[in-house]
């Protein structure tokens, strides 16, 4: 099956523990903002949390 490889950097005006807890919920946080006739099977190859200052 071929896989394709999707990168996007932005600035989003939002404290990043929102950003977050809308990327790490595959279930429906992804659902709003990628359409899902663009996922069709979805994985994640890692997981980075960093510490804020």
């Amino acid at each position: 099956m071929p896989q394709n490889h999707y990168e996007l950097v932005a600035l989003i005006p939002a404290p990043p523990t929102a950003v977050y807890a809308v990327l790490a919920d595959y279930r429906h946080g992804h659902a709003q903002i990628v359409p899902k006739q663009y996922i069709r099977q979805l994985a994640v190859e890692s997981v980075v949390r960093e510490q804020g200052p």
